[in-house]
């Protein structure tokens, strides 16, 4: 596993989770 491949990947991963989170607090 390469790590900078990893540390490029997760933020996006926390982004998208985050941005789920978000439209189901802020959805019916």
């Amino acid at each position: 596993m390469s790590a900078p491949g990893i540390a490029e990947r997760l933020p996006l991963a926390w982004a998208r989770r985050l941005a789920l989170h978000a439209q189901g607090l802020a959805g019916p």
